[in-house]
């Protein structure tokens, strides 16, 4: 039996016994990551069968393990299945920039959030690093990607660059979510953009209207489906 998300969030950390058994399945390269996670960061708070997940651990704001790899060619050809994210708000102007460079990095603008996916963690914090040289400037896309080679050729030849040793700045703690504007006419004005005001009179209106257009698609829903009383 594999833990679920939901389970695992409501009952603290997982067990290892609950995350080998989730994973006995998984090919041994995520497999073997998720092992490494734990014995780095502890054990994960959600499990399932498809991804093993830590929040706020270490400088992140998530890491993420999948089942699926998914097959990636730069630096070289490889397995993504490994996810860093960190707080961090991109710049819109920066977003192409930053994909790419690396294709497998994602960007939420709207949680404030920089992600990077890659086989090893030392990769996700290269990309990560390099994705802060673009986005301040020190380096463009061509400049970030060579750069890229040369940590990872380095750090297998045992040098270990502190590009892919550590993050060589700080995730954003307030101010990276961008909850944007509304654009209908009428709509409740937030009147801030931190996502972690919550609460305010425009909130509250915003939440009451969201739950009247949950009833109204549910029972056009309801009526497409041609359902009884």
């Amino acid at each position: 039996m594999s833990i679920t998300p939901t389970q695992a969030s409501a009952t603290g950390l997982v067990s290892r016994t609950d995350v080998d058994q989730a994973i006995s399945t998984w090919p041994p390269r995520p497999r073997l990551a998720v092992q490494q996670m734990m014995s780095q960061y502890g054990p994960p708070l959600e499990v399932s069968t498809e991804a093993v997940i830590w929040h706020h651990a270490g400088p992140y704001k998530r890491i993420m393990v999948t089942k699926k790899e998914v097959p990636h060619d730069f630096p070289k050809p490889h397995m993504d299945f490994l996810e860093h994210t960190v707080s961090y708000r991109v710049p819109a102007d920066k977003v192409d920039d930053l994909v790419a460079f690396d294709a497998s990095m994602t960007i939420n603008a709207t949680a404030g959030e920089m992600s990077a996916r890659c086989d090893l963690e030392g990769h996700n914090i290269l990309t990560l690093n390099l994705a802060r040289d673009i986005i301040e400037g020190k380096k463009n896309v061509k400049e970030a990607r060579a750069a890229f080679a040369k940590n990872v050729v380095e750090d297998v030849a045992g040098i270990h660059p502190s590009y892919v040793e550590e993050l060589q700045f700080a995730p954003q703690t307030t101010g990276a979510a961008f909850p944007d504007t509304p654009n209908i006419p009428g709509s409740p004005v937030r009147g801030t953009h931190d996502a972690s005001a919550g609460g305010t009179d425009a909130e509250v209106v915003a939440f009451l209207i969201a739950m009247d257009d949950n009833v109204v698609l549910a029972a056009t829903a309801a009526y497409k489906k041609k359902l009884g009383g």
